[in-house]
């Protein structure tokens, strides 16, 4: 088999303690090196200690939630044009003998029974738009493709 490790029978070498081994085999290394003591290391990924990571530290999620901060800097917006005043007019059929307080001018044309609704113009105008927010906090997978394998650190 390529890769793995064998003990043969007539040496005497045995991993030291704090070694590491990979292999498919669910089987404690202790079955194979009489007398020592192995913990398996389970659902982490090993990374090369160095100057980011101190030897002996963990760290790291399988899914984690974004939020607001966690998204790229950017804007949203919205606008609408000052230009020109304008009216909003509405028609519809009305009754006899309705009484129309202050506001709208109303023209009524007694043949047709319809009446004829204008707003007043407020002058060039702009209004205000709000842009909502969206999403639902769902967790997401950020693991790198990856083979499992046993691993055994050997602790005594």
């Amino acid at each position: 088999m390529i890769g793995s490790v064998i003990k043969q029978e007539d040496t005497q070498w045995i991993p030291p303690v704090d070694a590491v081994l990979e292999m498919h085999s669910g089987t404690s290394p202790a079955a194979i090196y009489p007398d020592t003591v192995w913990t398996q290391l389970k659902n982490c990924i090993i990374i090369a200690a160095g100057d980011t990571f101190k030897a002996g530290e963990t760290g790291g999620q399988a899914q984690i939630s974004l939020t607001a901060g966690n998204l790229a800097a950017h804007t949203h917006s919205g606008s609408t044009s000052t230009d020109g005043a304008h009216t909003h007019t509405v028609s519809g059929s009305i009754q006899r003998n309705w009484v129309f307080g202050p506001g709208p001018t109303v023209y009524r044309n007694k043949r047709l029974n319809v009446a004829t609704f204008s707003t007043s113009s407020d002058g060039a105008h702009s209004h205000t738009a709000t842009i909502g927010s969206t999403g639902g906090g769902q967790a997401f997978d950020i693991m790198n493709p990856y083979y499992a394998v046993n691993i055994w650190q050997r602790v005594g």
